[in-house]
């Protein structure tokens, strides 16, 4: 039997206020897109353990492993939420760069300066590695989030680096419904994108 009162802001505090460990015990694809997991808190070593579960909706992408685990965020505006939020560029160069290695270095600095760890620097690239597409003269760098992209193109003007773009108007994977709005949920090495997160804690 659950709490319904219990909800997934109980949760947040429980963990936030007390640096309990808890554990990811099950984690089962109901349909399409729905996502249940069972947590076990514990927050005192005398105190009996809490058992969650978790119903996510919507889901636009997860990664989830099993086991222990401390962080447990809820975050609106995440590097991983990008691409499901922000219109979509893509970029392309038009000439070799007058000096290759600053531009690589400085389209890795500006990655790890936005994404950090969160997204691998090919993520969004048209090839790898990127010296050969660049030393090939011309084509498509990157098309991807466009905070991100427009990122790049910074780097390619810098570097004095003729050049195109396009962006269009919604993401790669919205629908085109203006309430569209997702969240992240991360849980250290793993996480779950979403729209839509329902908790509930089993009565003792």
């Amino acid at each position: 039997m659950s709490d319904l009162s219990a909800s997934i802001a109980d949760l947040c505090d429980l963990l936030a206020t007390l640096e309990s460990q808890y554990w990811i015990v099950s984690a089962q694809q109901r349909s399409y897109g729905e996502l249940d997991l069972e947590l076990r808190v514990l927050s005192d070593e005398d105190a009996p353990r809490q058992v969650w579960r978790i119903h996510c909706q919507h889901i636009r992408e997860h990664r989830l492993t099993l086991g222990a685990k401390r962080t447990f965020l809820l975050l609106a505006e995440h590097p991983l939420l990008w691409k499901y939020v922000q219109p979509e560029m893509a970029l392309w160069f038009h000439g070799r760069p007058a000096c290759l290695e600053e531009t690589l270095g400085g389209l890795y600095r500006v990655h790890y300066e936005m994404a950090g760890t969160a997204l691998p620097f090919e993520r969004f690239l048209n090839a790898f590695p990127l010296s050969r597409l660049l030393e090939g003269g011309y084509g498509l760098l990157a098309r991807g989030p466009e905070s991100l992209i427009r990122a790049y193109q910074k780097v390619l003007e810098a570097q004095k680096v003729p050049h195109s773009f396009l962006l269009y108007p919604v993401p790669r994977w919205s629908n085109g419904l203006e309430d569209e709005r997702f969240q992240a949920l991360l849980m250290e090495d793993s996480f779950i994108l979403f729209k839509d997160l329902e908790a509930a804690r089993d009565a003792p």
